[in-house]
């Protein structure tokens, strides 16, 4: 089977490295990947010659064929701009592909899965990991946060930070286009049923949907094994771990809101733990820590080892985890099989994955003071039981995804 994949399959994000394993699987199982790297997927501006190399190296079975590129670094973002970029090939394409696919929800990857479809008049499928769009409902509360973060810090830092994502949440010509492109579509396969939910869309015939995105099997062993070294390890020192990275999506701000609350109203002393590497919105985090007066009792790791991270995880207190979009959300996973509670909020990933689970509570979105009266219930009287989420595992994932891709293909 000769598939036309438009992805970026590098380590930059957690869909990336998804889609790089991904390939290597296809690859193994004997598809013919060819892959244009689109723009919206550069690390680095213009950084299409690392990229395609990037590519070439993941097996014998996958090669880069070309790129997407742009002209002159835009001032809004490209998503709304999808004329402006242009195809350059590194090799001959071949004519007779059996399947387009696309790997990533950006309006480019949309936009070029579907005219190679049409080019070559052949199937098309899109994989969603996150909505390229939002339902009316969800896009209101999107736009209720940012506004709210708008409020917390400088206008100048706030429109360096969001725009991007603001300008997505904001702009109906945006969702307009990406709606029209995703009926063209013959198969939409989502990996997860809160992908489709924050569509505001009700799987149909055309979608495929995951029960989950599954988790590899070598992060389950060292899950195990974190988790009985630490097993009778004494939660000594009291700490509230925050591992959604610098990202607003992910509620940074409502994490640091929430915990200076819990300093003026929990007797002991606790720490807010942050990990991740730092960007552009660590130096905001800092500054408002400061006028919040936290900034003392807030603790950045910066970048530390996956076996590292995993045993700070085990040893937290709770994990607060506010997040405003995920579609599984691999950090509650992680915490809750290593024995840590966890208060978030009540988006549509949490409600299916882990709303039943002994040791998770949720709370409303936006509403701190819940969010730190939970947390506290938790550092007074931890949870006995802390229930462990059913979990598909990455080989039965892929599989099924290779077996559904091998099926579009055969016309």
């Amino acid at each position: 089977m000769k598939l036309l994949v438009i992805s970026s399959p590098f380590e930059y994000t957690g869909g990336q490295k998804r889609n790089k394993l991904a390939l290597k699987e296809y690859a193994k199982n004997g598809l013919s990947v060819d892959v244009i790297v689109p723009y919206s997927g550069l690390k680095y501006y213009n950084d299409y010659r690392r990229s395609i190399k990037e590519v070439n190296n993941i097996s014998d079975g996958v090669r880069g064929v070309g790129y997407l590129y742009i002209r002159g670094k835009p001032k809004f973002s490209f998503d709304f701009l999808p004329e402006i970029n242009t195809l350059y090939t590194i090799e001959n394409f071949r004519s007779d592909y059996d399947l387009v696919l696309g790997m990533h929800e950006n309006f480019d990857t949309l936009y070029w899965s579907m005219k190679f479809s049409e080019m070559y008049n052949t199937r098309s499928a899109i994989l969603l990991y996150n909505p390229p769009f939002y339902s009316k409902k969800k896009r209101k509360t999107l736009v209720q946060v940012y506004s709210t973060y708008k409020d917390l810090i400088p206008e100048s830092e706030f429109f360096t930070l969001v725009k991007l994502n603001f300008n997505k949440i904001m702009l109906y010509l945006y969702e307009m286009r990406a709606k029209k492109l995703l009926r063209k579509f013959y198969k939409v396969i989502a990996a997860s049923k809160a992908t489709i939910l924050d569509m505001g869309y009700t799987p149909d015939a055309r979608f495929a949907v995951f029960d989950n995105p599954g988790v590899p099997s070598e992060e389950l062993r060292l899950l195990k094994k974190i988790k009985l070294r630490t097993f009778n390890k004494c939660k000594e020192k009291k700490y509230i771990l925050y591992s959604g990275g610098y990202d607003l999506n992910k509620g940074i701000f409502d994490a640091l809101l929430a915990f200076s609350i819990i300093k003026k109203n929990f007797s002991e002393k606790v720490k807010l733990v942050v990990t991740g590497k730092e960007n552009k919105i660590a130096a905001v985090v800092k500054r408002l820590s400061k006028r919040l007066n936290i900034e003392n009792d807030i603790v950045l790791t910066g970048m530390i080892s996956k076996e590292e991270f995993f045993e700070l995880k085990s040893q937290a207190s709770l994990t607060i985890h506010p997040s405003h979009l995920d579609s599984f959300s691999y950090n509650v996973f992680e915490s809750l099989v290593l024995g840590t509670p966890v208060v978030g909020y009540n988006i549509s990933a949490m409600e299916i994955y882990y709303k039943r689970l002994s040791g998770v509570v949720l709370v409303n979105e936006l509403d701190w003071d819940a969010l730190a009266c939970e947390a506290i219930n938790i550092l007074e009287n931890p949870p006995e039981v802390i229930e462990s989420p059913k979990i598909l595992t990455w080989n039965s994932v892929i599989s099924a995804e290779i077996n559904l891709l091998k099926t579009l293909g055969d016309v």
